[in-house]
């Protein structure tokens, strides 16, 4: 749970180092800001430790040997599996952290990062097996993993956001849907 909470902590220290600093009219350069330097730098270092090597997924964990329990999931859905890839809720903190940047910043890069590594790790959480679809609480390989409301609204927020910063129909979609 410790660790847990540590990349809880790292994911939220990108958001707010990102907004410290921003005026809401005009885009900042990372150079001239120590506050989204810092913030860049803690969402490379979160990609570097946390990250899991062939995928755009991370985990809850550093260092990666550790035993990755179940603790404080629902029990039926998680007994006996191991856990190699983070819940879905720390994992969304990413698309909060890359929209916040792409918000202060309005650099492309932040755009592309969304579109080749937060979304498509983010759609590995995607349950459309049950109606309506939605995301889980975990990747698609675990079946039946719970569905939490507030999670699936942050991230329509989120959608909405990316919507806002890059005008692709495709994430206003997906805050609709």
């Amino acid at each position: 749970m410790r660790n847990m909470n540590a990349l809880f902590f790292c994911v939220w220290v990108v958001i707010l180092m990102s907004l410290i600093g921003c005026t809401a009219n005009h885009a900042l350069h990372i150079a001239d800001n120590v506050f989204l330097s810092r913030a860049e730098q803690t969402l490379d270092s979160l990609y570097t430790y946390y990250g899991v090597k062939g995928t755009c997924l991370l985990r809850e964990n550093y260092p990666p040997e550790v035993d990755y329990s179940t603790v404080g999931l629902h029990p039926e859905t998680f007994s006996n599996l191991p856990r190699p890839y983070s819940s879905l809720w720390p994992y969304s903190g990413t698309f909060s952290s890359v929209c916040a940047l792409l918000e202060a910043t309005r650099d492309i890069r932040y755009a592309d990062m969304l579109e080749c590594r937060v979304l498509p790790g983010l759609y590995e959480y995607y349950d459309k097996s049950r109606m309506p679809g939605g995301y889980a609480s975990y990747i698609q390989e675990v079946p039946n993993a719970e569905r939490f409301y507030d999670d699936n609204i942050w991230l329509g927020i989120h959608f909405m956001e990316a919507y806002c910063f890059t005008k692709k129909k495709e994430y206003l979609q997906e805050a609709l849907h």
